[in-house]
């Protein structure tokens, strides 16, 4: 207290309401980024201090979480949005405080904590800082880019198809409103693990649909998941219509929860699995993506102790969401099937003559099963106890025990189902190799 001045400095906890009522001429928020109740503070504070000085000081404290505050008003600054003036102060300003200090110091500490406590910039301070789901060393060593080529505005491609490369895609879909989500697509290559291009925008999901679709295209119909909220039946509907210049997207590529229920239904389990596959794809160095935005929603997505949950702590997470799809999509890759030899079966021809191969079907088609006939098994005459295996009987070897195998078209033979979901899981499983001699010979049904 100074009487003859009629002032004092007082001190205040980083409580909630704290300062409330006060009136200042000097406000000092000392380590303002790790203050619980700092926006809070923020609104009782302004009133008070109209013609006063505000300042805060404060290591960085990650983008979301309890420094998400300082975080968005450090970047309003630097943006002139505001009426703070940004000022950064290097580890290197504190005599002796050199590399060779920073290599001292490395050896009992982690890399990327050194480089959140010591940084050499404001950028370096907010990544590699906080607390969030992921790590912070591989997020801080990501390749971001701004150098991409674009496609209608919003498609970002870092990386050009391949043609002998599978890829996978995740898609969260959002209405397009101002002010509300994103939609986002993002594209990896299984091999590399890296995100090769991706959609970002938040249009009308009328619009989103077809573009994606033409992205998808480019990169040869790859596996895709996508989110099923109302929107995303929009979107897997567009995939499937296709453009008037196609037959639209091989409904085999699009992911599946059961015969007729297309695209990725999200709950509590399931949400947990692929968040988690995410995080050791990029603890381990498997994911690799080159978006800023990408980053930034990974360094706000930590976990809440409100809701016990991770979660953005701020911001969206659509970038997380499409990618945690993606890369389910990736971490169960099937392998596509690479022996389509002829094999022949109790005295049928060896090039099973007269038979569908599994190398005849026509995979880009919408409906692969365009122009087959399904007739009964010639071997076991489609036998009710092959078909239902009841007791110990082995399955007929020609028809692995479905009872019925395909053919041309024939006349008087039945017509495979219009929609075929049944036959083309069993086909799937066994180009995955999952499904006896499916993958080795005739196609059955």
């Amino acid at each position: 207290t100074f009487p003859i001045m009629e002032s004092q400095i007082r001190s205040f906890p980083a409580t909630e309401g704290s300062g409330r009522g006060e009136t200042a001429t000097l406000v000092l928020l000392d380590e303002w980024a790790f203050h619980p109740y700092a926006e809070t503070n923020m609104t009782a504070i302004l009133p008070t201090v109209e013609n006063a000085t505000i300042v805060g000081i404060s290591t960085a404290n990650g983008r979301g979480g309890t420094g998400r505050y300082y975080y968005e008003t450090w970047t309003k600054a630097e943006a002139s949005n505001s009426n703070f003036v940004p000022i950064f102060l290097p580890y290197d300003v504190v005599p002796g405080r050199d590399e060779e200090f920073l290599l001292a110091v490395a050896k009992d500490m982690a890399a990327y904590k050194v480089k959140g406590e010591y940084p050499r910039t404001a950028e370096e301070a907010f990544i590699l800082s906080g607390t969030c789901m992921f790590d912070l060393g591989r997020l801080g060593s990501m390749p971001i880019t701004d150098v991409f080529s674009t496609l209608m505005g919003i498609c970002e491609i870092y990386k050009n198809p391949v043609p002998d490369h599978d890829y996978v895609a995740g898609i969260d879909t959002a209405l397009g409103i101002a002010g509300g989500d994103y939609s986002v697509c993002q594209i990896v290559d299984v091999l590399t693990g890296e995100v090769v291009a991706k959609v970002r925008g938040r249009i009308p999901i009328e619009e989103f649909g077809p573009l994606v679709y033409q992205l998808l295209k480019s990169y040869g119909y790859p596996f895709v998941v996508v989110e099923m909220q109302f929107q995303g039946s929009i979107v897997i509907k567009a995939l499937k219509d296709g453009n008037t210049d196609d037959t639209g997207y091989p409904v085999h590529k699009i992911f599946h929860r059961s015969k007729n229920n297309a695209g990725w239904h999200t709950n509590e389990s399931n949400r947990n699995n692929i968040l988690a596959e995410l995080e050791s794809g990029i603890r381990t160095g498997a994911c690799t993506f080159y978006s800023d935005n990408t980053l930034t929603e990974l360094l706000s997505f930590g976990y809440n102790d409100d809701n016990g949950k991770f979660e953005a702590l701020s911001g969206h997470d659509d970038e997380v969401m499409s990618l945690a799809l993606a890369w389910h999509a990736r971490v169960n890759f099937q392998e596509p099937m690479t022996d389509f030899t002829a094999h022949s079966y109790d005295g049928y021809d060896d090039a099973l003559t007269g038979f569908v191969l599994l190398t005849d079907i026509q995979w880009s088609k919408k409906n692969p099963l365009e122009g087959l006939v399904q007739i009964t098994c010639p071997e076991c005459q489609g036998s009710r106890i092959n078909r239902f295996d009841d007791g110990d009987v082995e399955p007929c070897d020609l028809c692995d025990g479905m009872g019925a195998i395909l053919k041309r078209g024939e006349p008087d033979a039945r017509p495979v189902h219009d929609d075929a979901s049944e036959f083309l899981e069993m086909l799937e499983a066994g180009l995955a190799g999952k499904r006896g001699n499916v993958g080795r010979g005739a196609a059955r049904v």
